[in-house]
């Protein structure tokens, strides 16, 4: 088992990193001084494997950070720096108390461990004294003054609140007159002048000449002629009537979906000496005809049939 005795406090500019981004020139290794003798009071020599540990609590078993250095011993002395194998992280010196712990070989680490404390000359990096010259500031992340020492911040809160309203002052001189402005208005017309006499009559002009007729207008184009199929028209012939009398009314009908477009005057037989024939024949509507019927001595006929005949086309 081994003892150790720290003749130099570890992390000797520590809280002159503590503000995250050092300015340029600031080491960003810490110096590590000491002494390890060994519990009979022999010095150690010889190179060995040491581990530096930083934690946030004096018995916390996570480290924030951690290296391993082979260091030799002279006479149970060393000198190194940390952060020259592994590179502290930004948030490690945030302010909050850190505890160095030291591991040498396979000894556990050595106990109690040891307070990181400031130097003399990092005392005062809580504040800022004389001049200062940063390249830029940042806080919380967000840039508030540029690398030109432009502010580039938030805009409210630059403005304090107003302040009350002084005392009037005296009136100053008058200023010289302003230009003219421009025209106002039109005003509204006058009431209308009394009417004046009426002139003579000027003389007629001459007539225009007469203006040169027009062409004619172009002839319509002639429709397409309607077209009529004999072999789709059929004659029909109405029932036979048996008559004593001049004439009669005898239709025939066109079947449906054919119109009747011309007729026949009844014909039909007779059997007396007398020769009825028929003598007249007139349409009286789109399916009857009138029949008159006579002999050549007008005589009436007594007996004869009759029949007309229609023909019907789509």
């Amino acid at each position: 088992m081994r003892k150790a005795t720290i003749l130099t406090g570890a992390l000797a500019i520590a809280a002159s990193l503590a503000a995250g981004e050092a300015r340029a020139g600031v080491p960003s290794l810490l110096t590590q001084q000491g002494r390890v003798l060994t519990t009979s009071g022999t010095p150690l020599s010889g190179s060995m494997t040491v581990l530096f540990a930083i934690y946030d609590t004096t018995n916390g078993t996570t480290p924030l950070w951690s290296e391993s250095q082979n260091l030799t011993f002279d006479d149970g002395y060393f000198s190194t720096e940390l952060g020259s194998v592994t590179v502290f992280p930004a948030t490690l010196w945030n302010g909050n108390e850190r505890y160095l712990g030291v591991t040498i070989g396979s000894d556990p680490e050595m106990t109690p461990r040891e307070d990181v404390t400031s130097v003399p000359y990092a005392l005062v990096a809580g504040d800022v004294n004389g001049d200062i010259h940063p390249t830029t500031v940042t806080i919380n992340g967000t840039t508030v003054i540029n690398s030109s020492g432009q502010w580039v911040g938030p805009s409210s809160g630059l403005v304090g609140p107003t302040g009350p309203a002084g005392a009037q002052g005296p009136a100053g001189p008058a200023g010289a007159q302003g230009p003219t402005g421009a025209a106002g208005a039109q005003g509204p017309a006058g009431a209308d002048g009394a009417q004046g006499p009426v002139g003579a009559n000027g003389a007629q002009g001459p007539a225009g000449p007469v203006g040169p007729q027009g062409p004619a207008g172009a002839q319509g184009a002639t429709g397409p002629a309607g077209t009529f199929s004999a072999a789709a028209c059929s004659w029909v012939t109405s029932a036979a009537v048996s008559l004593s009398s001049w004439y009669t009314y005898i239709p025939a009908t066109c079947p449906a979906g054919l119109t009747a477009v011309t007729g026949g005057y009844g014909y039909g037989s007779w059997n007396t000496v007398d020769q009825c024939i028929p003598i007249a024949s007139q349409r009286t509507s789109a399916t009857t005809w009138q029949v008159t019927w006579g002999g050549p001595a007008q005589t009436t006929c007594s007996s004869h049939t009759a029949f007309t005949q229609v023909l019907c086309c789509p």
